[in-house]
């Protein structure tokens, strides 16, 4: 990461003018790419870098001369810039110029369409783009806006582009973005086992993302709403997940689930929950007095009544 926090300082302390070959747009683009693996796998300072190389980026590209936008690998930087969050600016110009070839001149005017916000007209120039035949880092942005822009009723379509987009950069933020999108959407369409699976590959692979936190609050919710039908012959799985989330967010989730499961007559899956929650209850007294009462809870009509009042007392 030091590697790359100097680059990105180098790159908005010189000026565009005395920019040089290791600055060209390509060189610039690859290093864009390699900030965002860093920032997905949590390194010091990553977002702060992100943000910096993207803001230098953008001075950077706006004050080239038009000349260089004449070379087709330049353009695709360009567009790699303004769906990574950078300026569009670049990428106007390059529109506005004319005279571009296939395929760039769908895909500066789709990507300027979708950042835009013109959703239809971004979906019908993105559409006609195959995201392998782009550079791999482009190619996965295309394909993670490609499922953005898909009808919401097109659910394949979407997993398929969200896939496409994993397979292209792995490691790096579109995977991480679109793993957390495609495991949601598995949620949102019943497929627990699914929804279960992915969550356990994020949290795996990215528990040091610095939007780890985000994921872990979401999981802890959409958990909360997930059939118990579906849960029950799952939990162990849903137990793998729950040992990689923060430690609050893990409490948490168990004990509702716990508490749902009492409540709808599952004795075994409330009793499940609630001995996993009160391992990590630690120094939470009111953590520990929720997980002993759903445990007992859990044992009324197992025949050891004394153990139970015990419990409950």
């Amino acid at each position: 990461m030091r590697r790359v926090a100097r680059l990105c300082l180098f790159l908005a302390c010189v000026p565009a003018a005395q920019a040089g070959p290791a600055q060209s747009p390509p060189e610039m683009a690859r290093l864009l790419q390699e900030v965002q693996a860093q920032v997905a796998q949590g390194a010091p300072g990553g977002p702060e870098a992100l943000a910096a190389l993207l803001k230098a980026m953008s001075e950077r590209f706006t004050a080239f001369s038009p000349e260089i936008w004449r070379e087709p690998r330049n353009v695709r930087a360009a567009a790699l810039l303004a769906l990574a969050g950078g300026s569009v600016e670049p990428a106007r110009h390059i529109a506005a110029g004319g005279g571009l070839a296939e395929p760039e001149d769908k895909l500066v005017r789709g990507v300027l369409a979708h950042v835009e916000g013109r959703a239809a007209e971004a979906r019908s120039l993105l559409a006609a783009l195959e995201p392998r035949d782009l550079d791999a880092g482009l190619g996965a942005h295309v394909a993670f806006a490609q499922a953005g822009l898909a009808d919401p009723k097109d659910r394949d379509k979407m997993r398929d582009r969200l896939e496409l987009a994993r397979l292209l950069a792995p490691g790096g933020l579109i995977e991480e973005a679109a793993l957390r999108r495609e495991l949601f959407l598995a949620e949102e369409q019943g497929a627990t086992r699914t929804f279960l699976d992915l969550s356990r590959r994020y949290a795996r692979r990215f528990r040091n993302s610095a939007y780890f936190d985000n994921f872990a609050r979401a999981f802890a919710a959409r958990l909360a709403g997930a059939p118990l039908a579906q849960l029950e012959p799952a939990y162990a799985d849903v137990a793998d997940v729950a040992r990689l989330l923060p430690e609050a967010d893990r409490r948490a989730a168990l004990l509702d689930l716990s508490r749902r499961a009492l409540l709808a007559g599952r004795r075994d899956l409330g009793a499940r929950a609630a001995r996993e929650a009160a391992a990590v209850a630690e120094a939470d007294g009111r953590t520990s007095a929720r997980a002993a009462l759903y445990s007992a809870a859990a044992s009324i009509g197992d025949g050891a009544r004394a153990g139970t009042l015990a419990a409950l007392e």
